[in-house]
């Protein structure tokens, strides 16, 4: 009985290494029509425990709708591309993150006034960060929220071997998410104290055994 508490509690004693705790927050801007600006909102960091990074992810789709036309009296090889950027910032406008999706699709045109309508072309991108700039880990602790501004941009459009007229329509969408990664640590007076009890149940159990 002892031998068998005594391996319990050395278990339990060498689950308290150091080790991280997070708190993961996601938020989405759905499609719409760019050129947009908007914002999320997050909690900032209220823990009693030191905050040691802040994770950011920022991924995305771009969505163009493509009609090319030739201008030309001869065959014309013509591309359509759906092409944009979403960044997210801080309140003070600097970038955390910024993508650029880009996707482009082909096609060939008899002479003028040959058109084509493009399916609906998309394009993808995402990219993440981890920041442990006392900056930002003192900008996302405290009471409250934190509002980050996040800018869709679409450029998307068409070209071709000769003139060609190029009607495009751009929508984007965003999905951030962003994590606080905080010391759980536990402190030296806690972890002397856990390990005294530890030690006392221990030799209780061998009294008892």
């Amino acid at each position: 009985m002892y031998r068998r508490a005594l391996l319990l509690l050395t278990a339990v004693s060498f689950g308290c290494n150091l080790f991280a705790g997070t708190i993961t927050y996601t938020r989405t801007i759905g499609l719409q029509p760019t050129n947009w600006d908007e914002q999320i909102v997050i909690p900032k960091y209220d823990g009693a425990l030191p905050l040691l990074s802040v994770y950011f992810a920022l991924g995305g789709d771009v969505q163009a709708d493509i009609t090319i036309t030739n201008g030309t009296e001869i065959p014309n090889d013509v591309t359509a591309f759906a092409s944009g950027s979403l960044q997210l910032t801080r309140p003070d406008a600097t970038s955390i993150l910024a993508i650029f999706p880009y996707s482009s699709s082909m096609w060939s045109l008899g002479p003028a006034p040959d058109f084509h309508i493009f399916p609906t072309i998309t394009a993808s991108d995402s990219t993440n960060l981890t920041s442990t700039s006392a900056g930002d880990l003192a900008l996302f602790s405290g009471s409250g929220d934190i509002s980050l501004p996040i800018h869709g941009i679409g450029t998307s459009g068409g070209s071709g071997s000769g003139t060609v007229n190029v009607l495009a329509s751009t929508a984007a969408r965003a999905d951030v998410t962003i994590r606080y990664e905080f010391d759980e640590t536990p402190e030296p007076a806690a972890s002397l104290l856990f390990g005294s009890g530890l030690v006392g149940l221990a030799l209780l159990l061998k009294k008892r055994g």
